[in-house]
């Protein structure tokens, strides 16, 4: 099996797997939501973001990075800001 290069952004896993995962991601945010784990919440969308950001999906990536890193701030998260905002600061101007 070959794994992408250090620095690559696409992802090398078939489309349906892509897919399936967006949407588990998807599918995990709105139940976090509707039950108020709000922690939880921020690191969906985080790895949300990483998953975008893995597939060369700039817009999306950075928009998912946003709301995480909007709840990490307003909950006072310790370690989760300062990630999230490295890795937005790492997705090419767009």
């Amino acid at each position: 099996m070959s794994h992408p290069q250090p620095g690559t952004t696409r992802s090398h896993l078939p489309a349906d797997i892509r897919m399936t995962c967006r949407r588990q991601f998807e599918q995990s945010i709105s139940i976090l939501k509707e039950v108020k784990a709000e922690t939880h919440t921020a690191y969906a969308y985080a790895g949300c973001g990483r998953l975008h950001k893995k597939q060369g999906r700039t817009a999306e990536a950075r928009g998912a990075f946003a709301r995480a890193l909007e709840i990490s701030e307003r909950l006072g998260l310790r370690l989760q800001p300062d990630r999230v905002r490295e890795e937005l600061a790492e997705l090419p101007a767009g």
